[in-house]
């Protein structure tokens, strides 16, 4: 009788609850499923007709902006602009006579070349040099010479960055031009926010060695990252073979204090082209790992390679490794390291054109979890990375040049943590009605929300190219799912 009662009563129970189910779903209020739709607004931008080419871009903590790169003689240029205005607060040119090593006292920025050089600027074009960022061409394309310079040292800044003192530390390649073979040495500088040196160190590791992976960790030392090529067989072949190389300086002086393995010449050698580190200071080059089939040496040998990240610890101790599945050739140009330790990674695949590539990788680098490839749009490289204050991924993509919608545009895409492309923005491939190709190299967000993007802008009809850097604020607004139609906003505009 008892069993009977209780089962009547849960009947009665569940009937009125299930009755009253579509009134409490009803009951709640739409505008907590949200979608958000998110906007930009250029602040400004600049095109640096002193420099040439832009390959990297830092903020600091007053949110101004630097950037670094080489200008037409093969110079290198840092240039500083005010955050909030675009305004160039100084600049300078880094030639032989900067590269004074072990002086004796702080010395400022060389200011930009006089009158003379700027007569004798000569024209180039991005396709034809190094603004695409590949290192393998510089020593292997037989079509890449330097421009006639006035010096004999050509000096490309590849990676900027700056402590929480705002000083600013950048690394550099310096090509001697004196000799047919032009070996290189990796220079790194340290200046204050005024442009004054504080210390310098050049590397001479091996015949060539070239850098553009820069990052400063969070005791402020200096991590960079490259490779060194140049192998003699019984001094008759100089054969470029490369291996990858990770180096930690010391912030205050420019001091060596840890190196990784160089020279195991155990394969895949590895190329490294970008660096970051996390919270616990452990390192992250990224590159490619390079595999030589030597079967038929010297007559003929081939190679391959696919994406490469290494994790070190802050000593320089290899801790973890990714490599891509080596199904396809792609390799990676940029890394950076969320708040909460993931790893993105980017770069480029061969499917078979070269198209956009990312990857999130976790901590230890043992989980992928997601990566894509914009196949379907137009060719193109992931050449900077960036983290949003609420862990949106910002991409620096360059298109090559191709005659369709959107290739000739500096290309900016933000995605959310799961890989979902939120807003792609596309600019400056026109000015005051004359066509011209933005190459978007770099990229850096500060904690306002903002978004700075730098690289090279040519002229179609003139064949030059300079520094062009822009900056965009990112905002969302929330969009009503239910009832509203489709593309109803709700109120305005707020941050992210």
């Amino acid at each position: 009788m008892n069993k009977n009662k209780y089962r009547l009563g849960m009947c009665i129970f569940l009937g009125l609850v299930l009755t009253g189910l579509p009134s409490i779903v009803n009951a709640i209020p739409k505008q907590q499923l949200p979608h958000y739709a998110y906007h930009y607004t250029t602040v400004w931008d600049d095109e640096y007709q002193d420099g040439f080419c832009a390959w990297d871009v830092a903020i600091d903590t007053q949110k101004n902006v630097i950037i670094g790169g080489y200008d037409m003689f093969y110079n290198g240029k840092i240039v500083k602009y005010d955050g909030s205005t675009g305004e160039v607060l100084w600049d300078g040119t880094i030639t032989d006579a900067v590269l004074s090593l072990n002086a004796q006292q702080s010395q400022p920025l060389q200011g930009d070349g006089g009158e003379d050089q700027q007569q004798q600027q000569q024209q180039h074009n991005i396709e034809d040099y190094v603004c695409l960022r590949d290192f393998m061409q510089e020593i292997w394309h037989e079509k890449y010479s330097f421009a006639p310079s006035s010096s004999e040292l050509a000096v490309l800044v590849g990676g900027v960055d700056t402590d929480a003192q705002n000083n600013i530390v950048f690394v550099a390649t310096v090509y001697d031009l004196s000799t047919e073979a032009q070996p290189s040495d990796v220079y790194v500088a340290k200046y204050d926010a005024e442009g004054n040196m504080i210390w310098e160190i050049l590397l001479d590791i091996f015949i060539w060695d070239q850098s553009q992976a820069i990052a400063i960790d969070s005791s402020n030392n200096v991590i960079i990252a490259g490779i060194s090529m140049g192998v003699d067989f019984g001094g008759e072949i100089p054969l470029p073979i490369p291996d990858g190389w990770v180096y930690k300086l010391s912030g205050a002086d420019g001091e060596i204090m840890k190196m990784s393995n160089i020279f195991g010449l155990m394969q895949p050698l590895p190329y490294y082209f970008a660096v970051d580190t996390d919270m616990n200071n452990n390192v992250f080059p990224v590159g490619l790992a390079l595999s030589i089939n030597w079967s038929n040496f010297p007559d003929n040998f081939s190679a391959t390679y696919t994406a490469l990240v290494k994790k070190f610890n802050t000593n320089l101790q290899a801790l973890n490794t990714y490599t891509g599945s080596g199904e396809v050739q792609n390799w990676l140009m940029a890394v950076t390291i969320d708040a909460n330790g993931y790893v993105y990674a980017g770069g480029d695949i061969n499917l078979p054109y070269t198209y956009e590539y990312i990857v999130k990788l976790s901590n230890n680098l043992g989980t992928k979890y997601w990566e894509l490839t914009d196949r379907y749009q137009v060719s193109g490289s992931v050449m900077g990375l960036a983290t949003m204050p609420n862990g949106n991924l910002v991409a620096a993509i360059q298109k090559f040049m191709i005659s369709q919608p959107g290739s000739d545009d500096f290309n900016t895409k933000l995605f959310n943590p799961s890989g979902i492309l939120l807003l792609h923005i596309t600019e400056g491939g026109n000015w005051q009605g004359e066509h011209m190709y933005a190459a978007s190299l770099a990229v850096a967000t500060d904690s306002d929300n903002n978004v700075v993007v730098t690289g090279a802008r040519e002229y179609s009809t003139q064949q030059l190219a300079y520094m062009y850097t822009m900056k965009y604020h990112i905002t969302n607004s929330i969009i009503i799912i239910h009832p509203a139609e489709p593309g109803e906003e709700q109120g305005n505009s707020t941050p992210l």
